[in-house]
């Protein structure tokens, strides 16, 4: 009989995770999410922050209602929650902490999940190698939603002190800063200025994804900063910038300008009007309609249009 160790259990499950990250997903960001909630650091947003960041979060949603009047009713909605019932994690200083993006970030929340999974002390689980070598998918799901039943033990063991479950989210978040600055700086070189900028914490970054908001007079760009990897390729004797980077098909439902940044400070943009190519059907093709096709990689945009 094959004695296995809990690091072999381990590299299983999160190969497992990774490999199939869209199927487990949701299911990650919700049953993290409310293992976090279990800190006694949760409070709510209203009650933290200054009323002159209330009245600021005010004033953008209803530009964004006069932007895009079909979307009040989400955007009421949005104003309701951050008003009454909107809540992340602070510090004894009312800083915004790491933790609360533990959820979003695939490789931090499998390390997590992974550890508590094959930890029968805390999770009450005694986990397959079995099921898992045989991808037993519905097994594996309904594992990490049987973890909510001691969510308040596991969140006291493994996230008092969280860091080694934060090295990528961190690393991103300041990324991802430093590629909004960039963008930033080019559009204020070019006479655009800033109406709102979002940050880590803020509720109309978290719910709306919108990075940044920049006007020029009576002009706006509604705007959302990707990093990427940008190549540039030819096809068809017309020159285009191919991008490595997934993104949802409904991407402009509040985003205007979508901006891709890659690790050398190239910026390409595209607006909701402008649309991006895909190959579909190996055919350069257009994005627009195309059947159970939500998710596109790579993109591609002509150069010089």
């Amino acid at each position: 009989m094959i004695v296995l160790e809990k690091k072999d259990i381990k590299k299983l499950l999160m190969d497992e995770l990774s490999s199939s990250y869209t199927y487990y997903r949701q299911t990650l960001i919700k049953v993290i999410t409310e293992i976090v909630k279990c800190s006694p650091n949760l409070r709510r947003y209203s009650k933290v922050v200054d009323n002159s960041v209330m009245e600021e979060n005010y004033k953008v949603l209803s530009k964004l209602i006069e932007l895009s009047p079909n979307s009040i009713y989400r955007l009421g909605e949005i104003k309701y929650k951050i008003k009454n019932d909107f809540e992340l994690i602070y510090n004894d200083n009312n800083e915004w902490m790491q933790i609360n993006k533990l959820n979003s970030n695939k490789y931090d929340s499998i390390e997590f999940i992974s550890d508590v999974l094959i930890d029968n002390s805390v999770s009450g689980i005694d986990i397959s190698y079995e099921k898992i070598s045989n991808k037993d998918c519905e097994y594996v799901k309904n594992s990490i939603q049987k973890l909510l039943i001691n969510k308040k033990n596991i969140f006291n063991k493994y996230l008092i002190n969280p860091e080694k479950y934060l090295k990528n989210t961190t690393i991103n978040s300041i990324d991802g800063a430093q590629r909004e600055d960039m963008v930033n700086k080019n559009h204020s070189n070019l006479g655009w200025e800033t109406y709102f900028r979002g940050g880590d914490g803020n509720p109309i970054d978290m719910f709306l994804q919108i990075d940044m908001i920049l006007n020029k007079g009576e002009l706006y760009k509604i705007i959302q900063v990707k990093s990427a990897v940008i190549n540039e390729v030819t096809i068809d004797g017309k020159e285009y910038y191919q991008i490595k980077r997934k993104i949802d098909e409904n991407i402009f439902t509040m985003i205007t300008h979508l901006i891709f940044v890659d690790s050398e400070g190239i910026m390409v943009e595209i607006s909701s009007e402008d649309g991006f190519y895909v190959i579909y059907d190996n055919e350069l093709c257009f994005n627009v309609g195309f059947p159970n096709k939500d998710l596109y990689t790579p993109i591609y945009v002509l150069k010089n249009k």
